[in-house]
């Protein structure tokens, strides 16, 4: 069940991304909300935090996963969102 959930929550995270760089390719002048406004570099950020707790998790320290993706949270709370 752990793993699944994991799995869920990284694909999600990446059908975020790949959703937003196609809605932007088609529609430049669109304004898609605040999720489109994340700068790149903090959403690389939040998938690089959820693979690393999975990694932990996986090896080590199996509630690294549910830290992960609180960091990861309160990193896109708190991050400005400017592009």
């Amino acid at each position: 069940m752990h793993s699944n959930a994991t799995t869920i929550i990284i694909i999600v995270s990446l059908m975020n991304v790949l959703l937003s760089l196609n809605l932007r390719k088609l529609n430049p002048e669109a304004n898609f909300g605040l999720l489109y406004a994340t700068p790149t570099v903090i959403v690389a950020l939040d998938l690089l935090f959820k693979l690393v707790g999975l990694l932990v998790s996986v090896t080590i320290f199996p509630a690294a996963m549910v830290l992960s993706i609180l960091l990861a949270s309160l990193l896109l709370i708190f991050f400005p969102k400017s592009a």
